[in-house]
């Protein structure tokens, strides 16, 4: 329960106007479909995201594989993360494809110890990235490591990757109350631009996941309790037995 409690309350602290959404497919957006897809009504930011990952490292020092996170400017705000140091990744950055990148509390630990990340460098991939800021530490969150992850401009992530195809974006909408209209029209603009089916988009609101996480935690709940009973009835069984058997003697 108090598992439960504390992803409800990670997913709780990122606002009831989020939608989370992913493309199931072999379907996947560009950058300008997420852009248009910002300019529809009740939508207040757009934040797409490409998970990759990559050895980072510094001198002879190794993070071994880490989570890359290619971002776009709003991608920091949307998940309420802050700085420690440093600036978060711009527009400019985006449109620039620089390499450049704002890393976790503990890769900058690892990494650079006591000295000042802000202006130094790093190998992602191989490749010198400048250090631009560093993440005050947050731990986990929706499955994501914050301090020991790195954010890189998107753009900059088909390096990595391979390519800029884009299957998983934040949406923040006005307000709570415009949340269902949002999800509808974006269920039906994915549809549109991808030609897809429902079956090959997921767009969640912030409600859904924690029913979701409630009724996993409540199917293991009775799993366990289950599995109790029957831990129970066979000890009972044994104890039984070993009665039986002593009082069986006692009599002869």
């Amino acid at each position: 329960m108090g598992t439960l409690s504390e992803v409800t309350s990670q997913v709780s602290s990122l606002g009831a106007n989020l939608l989370t959404v992913s493309i199931n497919s072999d379907k996947s957006l560009k950058l300008d479909d997420t852009e248009k897809l910002g300019q529809l009504t009740g939508i207040e930011s757009v934040a797409p995201y490409v998970n990759v990952s990559a050895v980072v490292a510094k001198g002879s020092t190794k993070e071994g594989m880490v989570s890359v996170v290619g971002v776009d400017q709003n991608y920091m705000d949307i998940r309420n993360y802050s700085l420690d140091d440093g600036r978060k990744i711009s527009f400019v950055d985006v449109d620039n494809k620089s390499k450049v990148c704002v890393i976790g509390s503990g890769i900058s630990e690892d990494l650079f110890q006591a000295e000042n990340p802000v202006g130094g460098t790093v190998k992602i991939a191989g490749d010198n990235y400048t250090v631009v800021g560093v993440l005050e530490s947050q731990g986990s969150s929706m499955g994501t490591n914050a301090d020991n992850t790195v954010l890189i401009p998107i753009t900059t992530s088909k390096y990595i990757s391979g390519s800029g195809e884009i299957n998983s974006l934040f949406i923040k909408a006005t307000d709570e109350k415009s949340i269902d209209f949002v999800q509808l029209a974006t269920e039906n603009y994915l549809k549109s631009t991808l030609d897809a089916s429902s079956d090959d988009i997921s767009v969640s609101t912030q409600e859904s996941m924690l029913e979701t996480m409630s009724s996993i935690q409540n199917t293991l709940t009775l799993l366990l309790l289950g599995i109790a009973s029957i831990s129970l009835l066979v000890g009972g069984i044994g104890v039984m037995n070993v009665m039986l058997v002593s009082v069986s003697e006692r009599t002869k």
